[in-house]
């Protein structure tokens, strides 16, 4: 299973695209203190016969990618009342994230994305208006390949 920790990235979303031409997201999510993609397992099927003595396999599909963010949540932010929208709505969406260097002008490594849906959010419950910056993660799977850019 192919995980990419993503605390050097940015997220970004967008509207969905068309069957078999996913959307390209730009707009970047607000407040992202770090987060984790699954690019996806490669299933093994099973193709042992009585007389292979050991068991053999080959490659079948692999799972859509997903994934986890955690932002600094702030429902002032742009990106984070939308994202909220599209949850609530279960409205599919373009989805996407751009691994980056660590200098100070950053170069953008690689972008991967694809239409999917946010899965869930786990948004902050606020015990006093005082309290510091509270965290909130958002889940998301793709609901198909992901493009690599």
């Amino acid at each position: 299973m192919a995980k990419l920790n993503v605390k050097n990235a940015q997220f970004l979303y967008g509207a969905a695209g068309t069957v078999g031409s996913p959307g390209t997201p730009s707009t970047v999510f607000g407040q992202v203190k770090d987060g984790s993609v699954d690019l996806g397992e490669v299933n093994l099927i099973d193709t042992t016969t009585m007389t292979d003595g050991t068991k053999t396999v080959t490659a079948g599909t692999r799972d859509s990618m997903s994934g986890n963010v955690t932002l600094i949540w702030d429902p002032a932010e742009t990106s984070h009342a939308a994202l909220m929208t599209k949850y609530l709505a279960k409205t599919i969406g373009s989805l996407g994230f751009k691994l980056r260097t660590t200098d100070a002008s950053p170069t953008t490594v690689v972008f991967y994305s694809g239409d999917g849906y946010i899965t869930n959010i786990t948004a902050p419950i606020a015990s006093n208006a005082g309290d510091a910056a509270m965290e909130c993660t958002m889940s998301f799977k793709l609901t198909g390949a992901f493009v690599k850019a």
